[in-house]
């Protein structure tokens, strides 16, 4: 997800389906956070993270 100045989420993009997947990091990475969804029947997770890269 892309966040504009205030934090809140202005653009999301789907990266793909299933287990394993290639994420390549923005130029400005703080700008950004990881959307991850989970789904087993009728259970779903959904977990938003920061994309912690070393300075």
């Amino acid at each position: 997800m892309r966040l504009n100045r205030e934090g809140k989420a202005v653009r999301k993009e789907r990266l793909g389906k299933g287990a394993v997947m290639k994420v390549e990091i923005p130029f400005n990475p703080a700008a950004y956070r990881l959307q991850v969804s989970a789904a087993k029947g009728s259970d779903v997770s959904v977990a938003v993270v920061t994309l912690n890269t070393p300075i």
